[in-house]
């Protein structure tokens, strides 16, 4: 899988015990079959990463449901507002 731009990127640490690098892809380029990602990392930093087989993993963004309502969450322990007539 290809990722695009605004899919989420995951590269894994080749030591134990260190977390994976997570970020957002901003822009895809193709060369000669080769492919490359300039990634904003959750950090902050930003860098260009041409994967290997198997060292990434890509996270499609969520689709939107079509139809779906916003909604916000309950507050903890709040209480439903009622309404006097």
């Amino acid at each position: 899988m290809i990722g695009k731009p605004g899919d989420r990127i995951a590269v894994d640490t080749p030591k134990v015990g260190q977390h994976q690098r997570v970020g957002v892809i901003k822009r895809v380029e193709k060369h000669e079959g080769v492919v490359a990602y300039e990634v904003r990392w959750d950090d902050g930093a930003t860098s260009v990463l041409r994967p290997s087989a198997g060292s990434v993993r890509i996270l499609p963004k969520p689709e939107a449901k079509i139809g779906a309502k916003s909604q916000t969450p309950a507050k903890a322990g709040a209480k439903p507002k009622t309404r006097k007539i």
